[in-house]
């Protein structure tokens, strides 16, 4: 198995870009508008479905940050199934500076709202963060934690080579993210929190994984619903990579 795990991991590493420097200037990002295609994600109380939410949130980013001198990707710009496995190898792919993957909460407690910023790591931070890292990975029938499957020892390998060197920019990234959606959006700080995120495994770049909200509680759905209210998202996603970029820019 660990024969194996490294043949593959040396075939990624391969293929990936190189790491960029942290005080390199930071140009591409890859935007993930999560879930897609018959893999539809959180649904509201309403009907209001994340996959659309997502795509929608990440379109209108996309374009903010494009008028703003970022070279932008999406890894789907449709309704269409993008595997899980698959979505951080496209930036790896386009050599991404950042990666940025956009979902929607859900949680069993109706009371639940606001925002949520994640970055990747083995050990959850509590939880609750290890309950919507559990949703997010088996939403497309993904494993929910490495040690749980029988690729453990490669998911481990590929979790070293790849985001090990990236988890403080990572870490920063969300930070940053988080706290200008709590000033754009007046919403309670919810934190920055860590989860074994699947769709953030492998990237090799610093990535972060946004919770726009909680889809299943009927009053963040009733906002996320709204153009005006998604675009104040979009602008608080965009003013916060800017702040990156020039934090990282000698």
């Amino acid at each position: 198995m660990i024969a194996a795990a490294l043949c593959c991991a040396a075939a990624l590493s391969a293929a990936a870009q190189p790491a960029t420097p942290a005080a390199a200037r930071v140009h591409r990002i890859v935007i993930d508008a999560g879930h897609g295609g018959t893999e539809e994600g959180a649904i509201g109380p309403t009907g209001l479905k994340e996959k659309e939410l997502t795509l929608d949130v990440a379109k209108r980013l996309a374009t903010l940050l494009q008028a703003d001198g970022f070279d932008v990707v999406l890894t789907r710009d449709s309704d269409v199934n993008v595997a899980l496995d698959a979505r951080a190898g496209i930036a790896n792919n386009k050599k991404a500076d950042l990666f940025v993957s956009l979902h929607a909460n859900a949680s069993r407690f109706s009371k639940a709202r606001g925002a949520e910023t994640f970055f990747l790591a083995r050990e959850a931070t509590d939880d609750q963060a290890r309950t919507v890292a559990a949703l997010e990975n088996d939403a497309a029938g993904a494993a929910t934690q490495a040690a749980a499957t029988g690729d453990s020892d490669l998911s481990l390998i590929l979790w070293d080579m790849a985001q090990v060197e990236h988890l403080e920019d990572s870490q920063k990234l969300a930070a940053i993210v988080q706290e200008n959606l709590n000033k754009a959006l007046g919403i309670t700080d919810r934190g920055v929190r860590q989860a074994p995120f699947r769709v953030l495994v492998g990237s090799t770049c610093p990535s972060v994984l946004v919770e726009l909200g909680f889809i299943t509680n009927p009053d963040d759905e009733k906002l996320l619903a709204n153009s005006d209210y998604r675009q104040k998202l979009a602008t608080a996603l965009q003013t916060a990579l800017r702040r990156y970029r020039d934090s990282s820019t000698p």
